[in-house]
């Protein structure tokens, strides 16, 4: 499987990555979302640290 493109959108927080056997019209693609989250609470954050 191979990385076919990415969409990086930094001011929206989120990246898209499409993964794929061929090129986008020939077959399925898998499409992974990245959304970074800030943690607020005190107790996720000490299991950060773990």
């Amino acid at each position: 499987m191979n990385v076919l493109r990415t969409f990086e959108q930094p001011g929206q927080g989120f990246s898209l990555t499409f993964l794929g056997y061929a090129k986008e019209s020939e077959t399925c693609v898998l499409e992974l979302t990245y959304i970074p989250v800030i943690i607020q609470n005190a107790r996720f954050r000490a299991l950060e640290k773990i």
